[in-house]
């Protein structure tokens, strides 16, 4: 009988995704980043994300009274976000290519890898999540493998996640699944 490990809401998700192997002291580190500067562009996207969802509380309580100043800090919003756009399409740094379906949750996620990793390994994840293009860093363990066909299905629980980041992951399923709902009808 096996242990149900599930503590936040998973969904199927298109995901470009690299990993790389990461040393067990770093990775359990929890003061040990995996930034650096060719990560700082990659990160900017998502750490916009993050802000959004701290001001969608602040809009919400003005759009009563200010419905005009609200769309204007919208608009001021979005052109952030395309000029962010804009920055990450000039960056050096490739984005990760390896765009494959996963199993996306705040706590971990399952995918697809064309080598062996070993349970209890520590991996380096950066994800780019679409169509947003937020871009994660994160530190996780291999919780399980299994082979299929001649590649392996490899599940992995985040580590040491802070909470803009599960809050980035949180809102994007959120997204994706009114996407798929709306696909669905029609």
């Amino acid at each position: 009988m096996s242990r149900e490990r599930r503590n936040y809401f998973r969904l199927k998700d298109r995901v470009a995704i690299e990993i790389k192997p990461l040393e067990r002291a770093r990775a359990l580190d929890p003061t040990a980043s995996l930034e650096d500067s060719s990560t700082r562009r990659f990160r900017l996207l998502s750490e916009l994300e993050a802000l959004s969802g701290e001001t969608q509380s602040l809009l919400s309580a003005i759009a009563q009274r200010e419905p005009q100043l609200v769309r204007c800090l919208r608009l001021m919003e979005r052109k952030l976000n395309l000029i962010a756009e804009a920055a990450i399409d000039q960056d050096d740094e490739p984005l990760p290519d390896d765009e494959q379906d996963v199993s996306l949750s705040a706590g971990g996620v399952s995918f697809i890898a064309r080598n062996l990793v070993a349970a209890g390994d520590y991996l380096a994840i950066r994800i780019l999540l679409l169509p947003e293009r937020a871009g994660l860093l994160l530190k996780s363990q291999v919780i399980s493998v299994r082979e299929r066909d001649s590649h392996f299905l490899v599940s992995c629980e985040f580590l040491n996640m802070d909470d803009a980041d599960r809050a980035v992951i949180t809102r994007h399923l959120m997204k994706s699944e009114t996407r798929q709902r709306a696909l669905a009808i029609t």
